[in-house]
């Protein structure tokens, strides 16, 4: 099961990385169940891809950890400079 999230929000930084950034953002949460032994309740698997993660205005967004205000929730990032990962989901 694929659920996307996407939109513009709030981008804040956490420890070292200040700022606050305006950011358009696309992030996909693919799950997976998994039954990992016969008689055992089957398990969920949750990975995240982040397509689009950007300043609306132009702005380079520094490596470091972040939290996106995304619909009302609450979603840990990191930059590596590179590509950002999902920390944590809501």
């Amino acid at each position: 099961m694929r659920e996307t999230k996407s939109g513009r929000g709030p981008l804040c930084g956490v420890g070292p990385a200040q700022g606050r950034f305006e950011v358009d953002f696309k992030i996909h949460f693919d799950t997976q169940i998994r039954v990992i032994r016969s008689g055992m309740p089957p398990v969920a698997k949750v990975t995240a891809t982040v397509s689009v993660m950007q300043s609306t205005d132009g702005r380079f967004i520094p490596a470091g950890q972040y939290d996106l205000d995304a619909d009302g929730e609450s979603i840990r990032l990191q930059n590596l400079g590179s590509s950002w990962h999902v920390l944590s989901k809501p």
